[in-house]
């Protein structure tokens, strides 16, 4: 096992000014009021409706103001970990086409400019950032860090434990101290763990080892004490999302129960916490036999609230005001809200369409913003929407344009 061992760099990200995630979004709130415009849709399905063909173009979203494009060849990071810069600038990944590994970039949407950050040649797919820039990249069998405030820095390793496999999405604390992993041994003796990792010194910190796989960790934006984190047991775990708190929460608490009293099950995914408040957004699949599906509230203390009922949603990300959240959908928008075909993926070969809308966190009204398209492959190019910290863009994988949409958003 090797540790970071403290260089001087990662002193410099850790002891810059530490504005929490929380903080961040306090100081953005100024610029998102209240959604009038999904308030007055409250009764509506849509503001613009698509047309319920996959292959018709829909009329333009009145929310959208302009579509800016990335370079070709770059994607996103998932949508629970923070891929900006504290400018705001959005770090992109872009595979090398003559070499392995990962080439980072800095895109500003506002300008079209574009800031070469780094190449990592032993990295996975997806990064975190920290609120003072020190970005953390998961490896095959360990974790690396880059200091994105010095120009040209390279990846620094802070784990390797040989026979643990580290997954691919990860997080790292606001203030750059911790990073947040989620690692499996598949060899003789099996074990599965979510471990957090002080980067100044590799030391390994377990809060949970259930014995089966997890994933999806990451820390509460709105108190970064409480970790997030899910059972991925099998494909339709029936306890999926937990949290974690040394003083509240020490062995785990399970959060939503998914098996009801009349025997129907509600599948769940794609969880992320919330930044304003100690709660999560989550999707209950079309595939549930439960109901209502949709998207859902679930509070740390195990409250649930139905936000938006609809057969279709996928993926979810939310406002750092949280009124309002961006939803995509398996397949076009429906208005009949019946569940996806079973080819809704692969419906033009390599992608299917999937449309994208915004939810009101108060009234659950849903407008239409865009129609993307999803990969059949899966990841990165899944749609997998994120939103800009100040609010003003919607961020969207395209895997028909392999590149990212940047989505000029008036949500007033």
């Amino acid at each position: 096992m090797v540790g970071a061992g403290g260089s001087n760099r990662m002193a410099r990200a850790a002891s810059s000014v530490r504005i929490s995630r929380r903080g961040f979004v306090q100081g953005a709130g100024a610029l998102i009021a209240a959604p009038a415009l999904l308030g007055r849709a409250a009764h509506a399905d849509t503001l613009a409706p698509p047309p319920t063909s996959a292959t018709a173009e829909p009329s333009p979203s009145p929310l959208v103001r302009r579509i800016v494009r990335s370079p070709p060849n770059t994607y996103f990071t998932y949508p629970h970990s923070n891929g900006f810069l504290p400018d705001g600038r959005a770090v992109l990944a872009s595979p090398p086409a003559d070499k392995p590994g990962l080439d980072f970039l800095a895109f500003d949407p506002e300008t079209g400019d574009i800031e070469p950050l780094t190449y990592v040649r032993n990295t996975r797919m997806y990064y975190s950032i920290s609120d003072n820039g020190l970005m953390l990249l998961s490896e095959r069998e360990g974790a690396a860090v880059v200091d994105l405030n010095v120009k040209g820095a390279k990846a620094e390793q802070i784990l390797h434990e040989k026979n643990w496999t580290t997954h691919g999405d990860n997080d790292i604390s606001p203030d750059g101290q911790w990073a947040l992993l989620t690692r499996s041994r598949h060899i003789t003796p099996k074990n599965y763990r979510t471990d957090m990792i002080e980067i100044a010194t590799g030391r390994i910190k377990t809060i949970a080892a259930p014995g089966y796989s997890m994933d999806h960790a990451h820390f509460s934006p709105y108190d970064p004490s409480w970790i997030a984190y899910c059972a991925n047991r099998e494909s339709r775990d029936p306890e999926r999302m937990w949290v974690w708190h040394a003083e509240h929460a020490p062995r785990g608490r399970n959060i939503f129960k998914q098996r009801q009293l009349n025997g129907m099950f509600f599948h769940i995914g794609h969880e992320r916490a919330m930044f304003h408040k100690p709660a999560m957004l989550t999707i209950a699949y079309g595939t549930s036999s439960a109901t209502p599906r949709g998207l859902y509230e679930v509070g740390f203390d195990g409250k649930v609230r139905l936000v938006s009922q609809s057969n279709r949603d996928l993926h979810c990300n939310i406002s750092r005001d949280g009124t309002w959240a961006v939803v995509s959908l398996q397949g076009p928008y429906d208005p009949d809200n019946r569940r996806p075909s079973s080819d809704w993926l692969n419906s033009e070969g390599s992608y299917g369409f999937t449309d994208v809308v915004i939810v009101s966190m108060q009234t659950g009204a849903r407008t239409f913003l865009h129609r993307g398209t999803n990969a059949a492959k899966g990841q990165p190019y899944e749609v997998q929407p994120s939103i800009s910290p100040n609010g003003q863009w919607v961020l969207m994988k395209d895997a028909r344009e392999q590149c990212v949409l940047f989505l000029e958003v008036n949500i007033s």
